[in-house]
């Protein structure tokens, strides 16, 4: 019995010192993630933010892919900062379009869950790794070409996402507007109105616009033209003791001449005597 005790405390002991690194990273994504929530010192919270997004997810996964054949530290510093910067890219192309959006809690939760996953799957793969060729078989030695490679398919990934996440999609189902109005101005002694319109078109857009004083025509503008997110605004006189009660403008698209787009009227108090 005590030497089935001493063996399983041995084994346990060279499970642990093949793991080391693991747990170091396990314990800096923990310290970056509790970072989000706990008031700890600010270089503690520094150091946990920064571990948790440029390293322990990608440290994680380069022990996931190479148990058996350790990188070299150059190597192991390249493939770590790379797949972070990968799992970095894709998670805020995935997320930027949930419900949750880019918050810093989903980030945490991102880089967290996928340390912790990749460290299982590593633990696991080492331990069956250990089992194959011995416990003396981990070594550092220089990786072939191959693993170079998928760094680069990492990368180009990377790149692929960074390009999708700068590419606006297409609306779907979403329709631009047009807003149009009009306030009053000018004073008593020269009355006048405020005509604005502003665009929130998907595309340039061209108009006409129509003006009227109590139903008489006063203005007609044939063609104006506004991009995405431009608008202008005139201010109209009114006409010299000509006292006006209703003023309504009306706005067609030259793409459909003959529905009425917008249309908004300004009822004037008339001046008391």
């Amino acid at each position: 019995m005590p030497a089935t005790w001493l063996s399983m405390m041995s084994e346990s002991c060279s499970v642990a010192r093949r793991n080391l690194d693991l747990w170091v990273v396990l314990i800096l994504a923990a310290v970056g993630l509790g970072a989000q929530w706990l008031p700890l010192p600010v270089p503690v919270r520094l150091i946990g933010g920064l571990a948790l997004v440029v390293l322990c997810p990608g440290y994680a996964l380069t022990a996931a892919l190479f148990p058996g054949r350790t990188p070299g530290w150059p190597e192991r510093v390249v493939f770590s900062l790379g797949l972070s910067l990968a799992v970095a890219i894709l998670g805020a192309v995935v997320f930027n379009t949930t419900i949750w959006g880019l918050q810093i809690g989903v980030w945490a939760g991102l880089f967290a869950g996928v340390t912790l996953c990749a460290s299982l799957v590593a633990v696991w793969r080492r331990s069956k790794n250990a089992e194959e060729t011995g416990p003396t078989a981990t070594h550092q030695r220089r990786l072939s070409w191959a693993p170079w490679v998928l760094l680069a398919v990492a990368g180009s990934l990377t790149v692929g996402a960074l390009t999708l996440g700068h590419t606006p999609s297409a609306p779907n189902a979403v329709v631009g507007y047009t807003l149009l109005w009009i306030t009053p101005a000018g004073d008593a002694n020269a009355p006048a109105v405020r005509l604005g319109l502003s665009s929130s078109e998907f595309a340039t857009t061209h108009y006409r616009l129509k003006v009227t004083f109590d139903s008489r025509l006063f203005l007609d503008v044939t063609d104006i033209t506004l991009a995405p997110g431009e608008k202008m605004e005139r201010v109209i006189p009114l006409p010299a003791g000509q006292p006006v009660q209703v003023v309504e403008a009306v706005l067609y698209r030259q793409d459909d001449p003959g529905t009425v787009y917008r249309r908004v009227t300004l009822l004037r108090t008339p001046p008391t005597g």
